[in-house]
């Protein structure tokens, strides 16, 4: 099991928390280490792109001309999602 929060703290800057938990099983195998390193490097990928996201969204929401709220009203990648939504559905 693995996790990854991001808490904003302020317009410019967010709190990043990423952990995990494995049995103890699979703790005890010998080839753990090894194994693992590649969990880490997913998490690592995954880590950069969240934080890439949610470097977005804090811009779109410092955008004094927009009413508060999840997000920003022209935020691209809500954009960008919604497109591909639509592409998978109307295919």
């Amino acid at each position: 099991m693995w996790w990854l929060t991001i808490q904003p703290q302020s317009p410019t800057r967010s709190r990043l928390e990423v952990g995990s938990c494995f049995a103890e099983s699979a703790i005890t195998t010998p080839d753990f280490q090894k194994t693992v390193q590649s969990y880490f490097e997913r998490w690592d990928t995954a880590t950069a792109e969240d934080n890439a996201i949610c470097e977005a969204q804090q811009i779109g929401q410092s955008v004094q001309a927009r009413p508060q709220g999840r997000f920003a009203e022209e935020e691209h990648l809500v954009h960008e999602l919604a497109i591909w939504t639509l592409d998978r559905i109307l295919d």
